[in-house]
């Protein structure tokens, strides 16, 4: 009966020391990619990308602006917005002409589908701008609950944090 126990804890041991091997390297790893790869962990506040991201999920960015394209979500801290940090999604790039008329949202010339919006949009802008050089024009997912480029104008892509990569909780690729 002794040596059974024995066994057990040697085993038990095992099995701990073999944990503890497993989350040091998660930890090491994670250190690792936030740090070479400059990733960085952010938390959505507030409902202004509903359906695609929902308040309190955890998300996971890069910290490199240069590679945003339309499309992309981006994480953002607009002048316009006194330092507020914003999660929004780029809907067009610097040079291009984006209008609204009615409710539709064109950018160069050609009309928008955005699978992500679930209700048409109040018609808050009439009107055609080009985004000046250096800037993109950001706007929430959840249109009619969204303060973005709409109200405040185009943002500086100094502005730009990161691209939102993936969704932590739950887990998912974002785009």
């Amino acid at each position: 009966m002794k040596n059974n126990n024995e066994n057990n804890n040697k085993t038990n041991k095992k099995n701990m020391r073999m944990m503890m091997d497993i989350a040091y390297f998660v930890v090491l790893g994670f250190i690792f990619v936030t740090f070479v790869f400059g990733v960085s962990h952010n938390v959505v506040s507030g409902h202004s990308m509903d359906s695609t991201l929902q308040d309190g999920q955890r998300l996971m960015s890069t910290q490199f602006n240069n590679f945003v394209e339309e499309g992309d979500i981006v994480i953002a801290t607009p002048e316009a917005m006194d330092g507020k940090r914003v999660i929004k999604r780029v809907i067009a790039m610097e040079g291009d002409t984006i209008s609204f008329h009615d409710g539709v949202t064109k950018v160069n010339g050609v009309e928008i589908k955005e699978d992500y919006v679930f209700e048409d949009e109040e018609a808050v802008l009439d009107g055609e701008f080009v985004v000046p050089d250096g800037h993109v024009w950001i706007m929430g997912d959840n249109r009619n609950n969204s303060i973005d480029s709409r109200y405040i104008g185009p943002v500086s892509m100094d502005d730009i944090e990161g691209e939102v990569i993936l969704s932590i909780i739950p887990f998912k690729f974002v785009k």
